[in-house]
């Protein structure tokens, strides 16, 4: 993320702001309440469905107009929050100052609500967990990060600043769960990322995601990099990539690394390795929804992402009224299966839900 894809962006938002105000003007000047209240209803809809397709789905339409559609979503949250705020002046019979009340409510609403989603996106926090075991012999200290999404919504000096902060925490691994670039990724931010990863002096081990191999790179004009000059990034950087294998952290911990669901050459749990005997095992798994396969890996903790806690209001309430695994601790069996909402965001450089972190994992016997 630079200073002027953030002015472009901004602009977007004014111009949004603009066109949502003008275009409600004649009704909020002629029509009856329950009229405005049908469309307070239908904005919201329309809210969710561009929240929806901005970040679950995500139509090549979005892709390449994606803060076209950021702009519009802000001005509509702004436009019904400032409505809210305005129903005490809404049935009042003074038409010009109702109209006057609401924009103007509407556009402070819409500036807060930016600022919230830009400063939001911005924050990278340290979030600590502790998970204890009989099969743990000794302590351990780890580090996951997942959905990085390098290059789209961070600045690089916030991401420095995290790694830097990780670095100081000295975690005797390092896991990276998947995601950490996208199809919006440059060849050359790529390679940085890996190599500055790899300069940490911490053993670092990568899980791949849905979108680390640019597989929609049709969608903006074409992949950056091929997977062979991603696998050198990585392995070149002393990175250890993890793809349905098991690789032993200490006597008492081990690490199951799962290619993801959006790969053909996924195996089945059946044709994993065996586990080591007696050792707590990690699982990381950049999708957490899988729960069968959850069951049937049987791992002590499984590590996921993907869900960016939902990114933007209202997808968390939408994930979680589905049932779906969004944020947090959730069991799956004998699995603890903990979701990170991730230490950057998918494209926009914008969050209302929770803010970005990596988890510094405490293991206790």
């Amino acid at each position: 993320m630079t200073l002027a894809l953030y002015f472009q962006f901004a602009l977007w938002v004014i111009a949004a702001v603009i066109a949502v105000q003008l275009i409600q003007m004649p009704i909020r000047k002629r029509c009856a309440l329950w009229v405005r209240i049908v469309l307070w209803i239908v904005k919201f809809l329309i809210a969710f469905a561009i929240a929806y397709e901005m970040i679950a789905d995500a139509s090549p339409l979005f892709w390449n107009w994606g803060y076209v559609f950021a702009g519009l979503y802000l001005a509509l949250m702004g436009d019904l929050l400032g409505g809210l705020f305005c129903i005490p002046y809404i049935v009042k019979k003074n038409i010009n100052k109702r109209v006057k009340d609401q924009t103007a409510a509407a556009v402070f609403v819409t500036l807060l609500l930016t600022l919230y989603c830009c400063i939001n996106a911005g924050i990278i926090s340290p979030h600590e967990l502790t998970f204890t075991s009989d099969k743990l012999t000794s302590e351990h200290k780890i580090v996951f990060m997942s959905d990085l999404h390098y290059g789209s919504s961070q600045f690089a000096s916030t991401i420095e600043k995290a790694f830097k902060e990780i670095e100081a925490v000295q975690p005797e691994a390092i896991l990276l769960g998947g995601d950490m670039t996208d199809e919006h990724t440059t060849k050359e931010e790529m390679q940085y990322l890996y190599k500055r990863l790899g300069e940490m002096d911490i053993p670092v081990y990568f899980i791949y995601g849905n979108h680390d191999r640019q597989p929609r790179g049709s969608y903006v004009g074409g992949a950056k990099y091929t997977e062979d000059e991603l696998v050198q990034a990585i392995t070149g950087s002393g990175i250890t990539i993890v793809r349905d294998d098991i690789v032993q952290l200490s006597e008492d911990l081990a690490l199951l690394g799962r290619e993801d669901p959006s790969s053909s050459e996924r195996k089945d749990p059946s044709a994993l390795p065996q586990y080591p005997d007696g050792a707590y095992i990690i699982a990381v798994e950049h999708n957490p929804y899988l729960t069968e396969d959850i069951q049937k890996q049987n791992a002590d903790l499984q590590l996921s992402g993907h869900t960016h806690a939902g990114q933007l209001f209202p997808l968390r309430l939408l994930y979680t009224g589905a049932g779906l695994k969004v944020v947090g601790e959730y069991q799956e069996g004998a699995t603890t299966v903990y979701v990170s909402p991730g230490i950057g965001g998918w494209f926009y450089p914008m969050r209302n839900e929770s803010h970005c972190w990596y988890e510094v994992i405490t293991l206790k016997p």
